[in-house]
């Protein structure tokens, strides 16, 4: 499949290497240490990959709650027996902030390259027109001294004709 996205790097999680929640111990003012274990650190990475793998931007970060979901600690910050502590709303609407920045810086820049691609393309179909008028002032001025040559010929012509 065909990534578009590369949720890895914009949201800045890894579950492939970093085992470690996505949460913040706010009273330690620190991000979380707790452990997330393998098997919804490997959930959380096939969410990624799906995620990158979905063309539609808005549909990706729809799996934004899921994902958080999965790789928030259990003991701590997505533990249902703790809702106080409960970070899922919170890291989900903090990584659709962050996508969606992105998302804009590369939109913002796609307009941009497609500016300076149609500013190449007028600036060459300029230059084309200008060679053309040039050329059609070549052959314009070329048929003038032919014809002036020719009328100067007939005239010549005409003039030795009075004189016989």
């Amino acid at each position: 499949m065909t990534a578009y996205w590369d949720f890895r790097r914009i949201l800045n999680v890894d579950p492939d290497n970093i085992n470690t929640c996505v949460g913040t111990a706010k009273s330690y003012g620190r991000e979380c240490g707790n452990q997330v274990g393998d098997s919804y650190r490997q959930e959380g990475s096939q969410v990624l990959r799906e995620m990158d793998e979905t063309k539609s931007f808005s549909k990706a970060l729809a799996n934004l709650e899921d994902l958080a979901d999965l790789l928030l600690c259990k003991q701590q910050h997505n533990n249902h027996e703790k809702p106080h502590l409960n970070q899922i709303n919170e890291v989900s609407r903090k990584w659709y902030a962050v996508a969606k920045r992105e998302y804009i810086s590369l939109k913002n820049e796609a307009e941009r390259a497609a500016e300076r691609r149609a500013a190449r393309e007028l600036s060459s179909m300029r230059e084309a027109a200008q060679l053309m008028r040039d050329e059609l002032q070549r052959e314009r001025d070329n048929m003038v001294r032919g014809f002036g040559i020719h009328s100067a010929m007939t005239g010549a012509h005409k003039f030795r004709r009075l004189l016989r």
